[in-house]
């Protein structure tokens, strides 16, 4: 039960996080996209 309520809220968050997680000029990293099973980007922001 604790696995699947881990699950969920990781869900939710991705759901709430991606349009952040894609914007070029939104910082994440490709790390934190992985999270999300997002590629990664094809080049790293600059900072």
């Amino acid at each position: 039960m604790q696995t699947f309520i881990l699950f969920t809220l990781l869900d939710r968050a991705c759901r709430r996080l991606t349009p952040w997680l894609n914007n070029p000029n939104g910082g994440a990293t490709d790390d934190q996209r992985a999270v999300c099973n997002l590629p990664p980007r094809k080049t790293s922001p600059q900072r």
